[in-house]
């Protein structure tokens, strides 16, 4: 299983750090509207990302939830065929809940830093 190496942090002043980003022309900047439903499972979690209602990614994973610094492992399958998808998975599972964030992604190399609004 892959695994994946996060930090989260509150920001008071989002729109600076974003100033510093956009200022180095190495990162990839892109802008995405998620939508991430998770669903009710034994362990670990599993959600449904719906990016930009054109996309979507199936993904499963186990982490401790207690750190501001977290180490996941993961699996992802990826589909464009979400509404079928969600409707298997609200058919088996119960969902937990439903989380809808605006996300601006700078990208360097192995590198991904995002900027999230949440609803």
């Amino acid at each position: 299983m892959p695994k994946n190496f996060e930090i989260k942090c509150r920001i008071r002043n989002l729109s600076e750090i974003k100033k510093i980003l956009v200022s180095d022309r190495s990162y990839k900047y892109s802008i995405e509207k998620q939508k991430d439903i998770y669903y009710k499972v034994k362990s670990g979690r599993l959600k449904l990302r719906i990016i930009n209602e054109k996309i979507s990614d199936l993904i499963y994973y186990n982490r401790k939830e207690k750190n501001r610094e977290r180490v996941s492992n993961f699996v992802i399958s990826s589909t464009i065929n979400f509404k079928e998808l969600n409707f298997i998975l609200t058919e088996q599972f119960e969902v937990m809940v439903t989380v809808n964030k605006k996300r601006e992604i700078f990208v360097k190399d192995n590198i991904r830093i995002h900027l999230r609004h949440s609803e």
